[in-house]
């Protein structure tokens, strides 16, 4: 995603192109670029946080990793995340470095695995010390 004048972006592009393949113009407006990649970002992050509460909800009711899974769609790459918190392998690689970081947290923090009072604070929960 790029913005700017149009006539920047085709004296650019070329170039551009060599940095990724879905190369989009989004206009003018230089802050739309940087905007709708945050967004996009924040709703990865948001999943992500999602899926680990999910599986620490499932754990605090007894109920299986497994079955939370098997709710998913096939291919779902939440899929991953969740074997990985079942198997507590949080070996650090590249892409499970930032669930290394949090599992420490989350361990240092003392977070219990019940569930929560309520459901306000159920989305604290696991990052509250």
């Amino acid at each position: 995603m790029v913005a700017g004048p149009e006539e920047a972006f085709h004296h650019c592009r070329a170039f551009l192109q060599c940095l990724g393949g879905d190369l989009r113009h989004l206009g003018p407006n230089v802050r739309a670029a940087a905007t709708l990649d945050l967004a996009l970002l924040s709703r990865l992050v948001g999943m992500v946080f999602g899926m680990i509460h999910g599986a620490h909800v499932c754990e605090a009711e007894g109920i299986s990793l497994e079955q939370f899974a098997a709710l998913l769609p096939a291919g779902d790459r939440a899929q991953t995340l969740v074997q990985v918190i079942h198997d507590d392998a949080f070996e650090v690689g590249a892409s499970l470095l930032p669930l290394t970081s949090l599992r420490v947290r989350l361990r240092d923090c003392r977070v219990r695995r019940e569930r929560p009072a309520s459901t306000a604070n159920s989305l604290i929960w696991p990052w509250a010390c």
